[in-house]
């Protein structure tokens, strides 16, 4: 785990900063205990760039890698870890 490690609870908004955007992720748990990951993401004041919403779900257990391209020549994307633990997600920046 890193420094960059956040453990959210349910409905808990958890904000991550990607270079020309801001991402909100959050989640809820669903009637069958998955969990249901929301994140939205947008550009950062002065940087024209489209604002995007991006769901996953996942069972207790998995984990999910979702990455963003920076929208910049030669910047690499920017990626993160989500897992579901069994009463926490955790989100790890790479």
């Amino acid at each position: 785990s890193s420094a960059q490690d956040a453990q959210l609870q349910p409905l808990q908004a958890h904000t991550v900063s990607l270079e020309n955007y801001t991402a909100v992720v959050y989640y809820t748990v669903l009637d069958n205990g998955d969990f249901q990951i929301v994140a939205t993401v947008g550009p950062n004041a002065g940087f024209d760039g489209a604002m995007s919403q991006h769901m996953t779900t996942m069972k207790p257990g998995q984990s999910y890698n979702w990455t963003l391209d920076t929208g910049i020549a030669g910047q690499p994307a920017t990626a993160m870890t989500f897992t579901a633990d069994f009463n926490k997600l955790i989100i790890a920046s790479n």
